[in-house]
């Protein structure tokens, strides 16, 4: 998938870009491909596997968010998926993007800078710690490629408003993911309100993007620690 092909297939989806964000879009290509070459960003090394295995799943995803809201915090952002292609399409939200690893988080805040992204704050921390902080403050939460639910709903859900929105990027296992974290379901008053589901245009490769509702207050005793949380998960 080449940019002609990936910008067509977005507008059979119905998603329309101004010149400024194609302009972003390719310019936050180069800086992974450029960086990539002395840093493991990400697995997928050539300019048609980024476009299609990383960028195609972020910008979908967008068509499930209410850009009328306020906010929207990423969760282990890595390379900025989807945080970075976020706060390009919906550019009236304001997104925090928290990647524990520092060399990483330099990176995003290079893409910040070289893209102009006003509507973007960059933190090197955790999830389970930043939760002691901002409980209860985002309207969305994202997160791709981090960990399975049954882990990232105890991540997360403290992080949310009541009635917030929890998006998870996630491939053909989701399903199964679902069933292991029936527990969590319950702990946090978690909902399903939407599915998006494609097929990667090359290999087929089924793709889900699925939408939660957080529906009461977490109690307090939530995030654990994240050794507890992956030793025992919910």
């Amino acid at each position: 998938m080449n940019l002609v092909e990936f910008f067509d297939f977005c507008k059979e989806k119905k998603i329309v870009f101004s010149s400024l964000q194609k302009e972003q879009i390719c310019l936050y290509l180069e800086e992974i491909e450029l960086k990539n070459q002395v840093m493991d960003l990400t697995a997928n090394v050539t300019r048609e596997e980024i476009l299609e295995k990383n960028f195609l799943d972020g910008i979908l995803s967008s068509q499930l968010i209410d850009p009328l809201k306020k906010n929207c915090i990423d969760i282990g952002s890595g390379a900025g998926f989807p945080g970075i292609l976020y706060a390009i399409l919906l550019p009236s939200m304001q997104f925090t993007l928290l990647e524990p690893m520092k060399k990483r988080a330099e990176f995003l805040k290079e893409c910040q800078k070289k893209l102009q992204l006003k509507n973007v704050e960059i933190l090197s921390l955790r999830a389970e710690e930043y939760a002691k902080e901002k409980r209860e403050f985002y309207d969305y939460a994202s997160a791709r490629g981090v960990a399975r639910l049954s882990i990232l709903f105890e991540m997360i859900l403290p992080l949310l408003k009541v009635h917030g929105h929890f998006l998870a990027l996630k491939g053909p296992r989701l399903f199964e993911e679902e069933k292991e974290a029936e527990k969590a379901f319950s702990i946090f008053g978690i909902q399903r309100v939407t599915l998006q589901k494609y097929l990667l245009p090359t290999n087929k490769e089924q793709r889900w993007n699925a939408l939660y509702q957080k529906t009461k207050i977490s109690d307090k005793k939530y995030p654990r620690s994240y050794a507890q949380i992956k030793k025992k998960p919910l």
